[in-house]
């Protein structure tokens, strides 16, 4: 009863939920209803449903870690673990499930830390089958964020699962990989490049009694994947703002011809598209397996997260400055694993967080 309106009904509790004022008790009534939907027949719906979701906890967390009747941290997980094991679905169809793990680690840093063993658990045995790149590509990013999260908690999680050399040999393999165009064939959108850096890099201060063996000679590959992640991001940075300018000067040309023709129902259809540029930029790209597609400039911008102030060449360079003064010989390590072009590149990547630190602060993708 209700499917042929199910999509309708989510996309206005889209907008209810973030353009209101706050979320209101009848608002949150509908959580349950959803997770009956979910568990009985609405799998296909996870794209509709990841949107309001995201909404109830970003923009109202201190609900979701505090209910608990319904207790909604227990009923998302149950309502992912489901979509992730089940039989029958689609991998593309149950990526904005697993998208809904990385809203909870980035909005409730520091607060689930008992979900972040649940959550590793399901993330990287679903890894372990998964084919679909855009899937996979999110799972990882599962991993990436629980290492910002807490970095020492995410590994501990990882050995004691005995995958922590195989997992991140799979995230090296994935960070190196190219398209025949020469772009990154994985993380493709500036918020996954950025995501993955902030989690390698929250590797480089863990304590040396918490870093596995793996991880420990394995530092050196970590740096050498945060700075491939950190030059392709710029490049894609730099892009994404020459495509932004060269849009901008064609709205101003067609706005001189049309003139300022505006009605009601331009504005409503305004809303709907924000609405709905909001989900795709959540989800990601389509998923164009084996395409040599543009499909990293997604409106990233359009999206607002946790980890928007942090900005990716800074958080690099004050972890590096931080190892130099309070773990002189891992820094020691880590420099000389550089070849000559390769110190120069990091010292490049110094001075431009140097500059981007000496500027006014604004949101990063």
């Amino acid at each position: 009863e209700g499917q042929d309106i199910f999509e309708e009904v989510l996309e206005m509790l889209s907008y209810l939920t973030y353009y209101g004022t706050g979320i209101s008790e009848r608002l949150w009534a509908l959580w349950p209803q959803i997770e009956a939907a979910v568990n009985e027949w609405a799998v296909d719906y996870w794209e509709n449903i990841l949107v309001p979701l995201d909404n109830y906890i970003s923009k109202d967390t201190e609900r979701f870690l505090s209910c608990a009747a319904p207790d909604y941290r227990t009923s998302l997980f149950g309502m992912v673990r489901g979509a992730l094991t089940g039989e029958g679905y689609g991998e593309r169809d149950v990526v904005p499930a697993a998208k809904l793990l990385e809203v909870v680690l980035q909005n409730c840093r520091g607060r689930v830390d008992a979900w972040v063993g649940p959550y590793l658990q399901l993330a990287v045995g679903k890894l372990q089958s998964a084919t679909n790149r855009t899937l996979k590509d999110t799972l990882v990013l599962v991993v990436a964020n629980a290492l910002y999260y807490n970095a020492t908690l995410a590994l501990g999680v990882l050995a004691q699962m005995g995958c922590v050399g195989s997992f991140f040999s799979a995230w090296f393999a994935a960070i190196f990989a190219t398209k025949k165009s020469g772009k990154p064939k994985h993380f493709r959108r500036q918020h996954d490049k950025k995501v993955c850096v902030l989690g390698l890099v929250s590797l480089l201060a863990v304590p040396e009694e918490a870093l596995p063996a793996e991880v420990k000679a394995g530092l050196p590959q970590v740096q050498a994947g945060v700075m491939r992640l950190l030059l392709a991001l710029k490049e894609q940075q730099a892009e994404a703002e020459e495509l932004a300018k060269e849009e901008d000067d064609e709205e101003d040309d067609e706005e001189e011809e049309d003139g300022d023709i505006e009605d009601e129902e331009e504005d409503d259809d305004e809303v709907i598209r924000a609405a709905r540029r909001g989900a795709r930029d959540l989800l990601g790209d389509g998923d164009s397996e084996g395409e040599d597609s543009d499909d990293e400039f997604t409106d990233d911008e359009e999206v607002h997260t946790p980890i928007d102030p942090v900005d990716p060449y800074v958080f690099f360079a004050d972890a590096l400055s931080g190892l130099q003064q309070h773990m002189p010989a891992r820094y020691q390590q880590l420099l000389s694993a550089c070849d000559a072009g390769t110190q120069a590149a990091l010292a490049g990547m110094m001075a431009y967080a140097a500059e981007l630190r000496s500027k006014p602060q604004k949101e990063t993708g």
